[in-house]
């Protein structure tokens, strides 16, 4: 593995295990490296890799795609309130970073922690809830949050940075692909206002090789900047 390829999944697995010490998570899927000698690339990615419709770029913001995620336990941490963080980098054999995926994906119902101490159990008591219209009131409306990054593909209504949040097409600009703590950072700071998370032990990555090499006049003015 070459340096920023061990650098960023060591930073995914200690700042997986710092938060769940912090008690603002409950369960770490380690991170997987793997890599394709024939396109070059090295991966740092979520385990069990599932494919199909319900976690297709369509399916983005519907309930059975988070579902389909916790079910088959296909990202590396649960936070305290059962919603779900994945991520995964591409980095070429130069450890100059490719692409990259970082989702967080917030459960979408309310007082999750109750089903932890019935004989369903979380999916069990999450598929009772969702098939009972009585659950409806407990359906807490929360945009997934997934920050993308395509070296190979910016024009003007598909930045190469980008964020996506309520509709699958939705693509905010980013000023530039952060690493896994930027990420988490900003999710709490964002969407955890009244929750405190110690920063002491986090480090910070910056990816290089992303020299740009035409001006492009972007369809959505807004950018992001972490």
């Amino acid at each position: 593995m070459n340096n920023n390829v061990v650098n960023t999944k060591t930073q995914i697995e200690n700042t997986c295990k710092d938060l769940i010490n912090q008690k603002l998570a409950i369960f770490h899927n380690p991170s997987v490296f793997s890599e394709n000698q024939e396109e070059h690339i090295e991966y740092v990615t979520w385990d069990n890799h599932q494919g199909g419709r319900l976690v297709s770029g369509k399916n983005f913001n519907n309930i059975s795609q988070y579902l389909a995620i916790i079910t088959s336990g296909a990202y590396q941490l649960l936070l305290f309130d059962y919603s779900v963080i994945r991520c995964s980098f591409i980095f070429d054999m130069k450890g100059k970073i490719q692409s990259q995926n970082l989702l967080w994906w917030p459960c979408p119902i309310k007082d999750t922690m109750a089903w932890a101490e019935t004989e369903l159990g979380l999916i069990g008591g999450l598929k009772q809830d969702l098939d009972d219209i009585v659950a409806l009131e407990q359906l807490k409306m929360r945009t997934p949050i997934r920050v993308d990054f395509d070296r190979d593909i910016d024009r003007t209504d598909h930045p190469s940075s980008h964020i996506h949040l309520q509709h699958h097409a939705t693509r905010v600009r980013c000023n530039a692909p952060i690493c896994f703590n930027t990420f988490m950072k900003s999710i709490f700071k964002n969407f955890y206002p009244d929750i405190t998370v110690s920063l002491k032990n986090w480090d910070y990555l910056h990816y290089s090789g992303l020299t740009r090499t035409r001006a492009i006049e972007y369809l959505n003015s807004t950018v992001v900047s972490f």
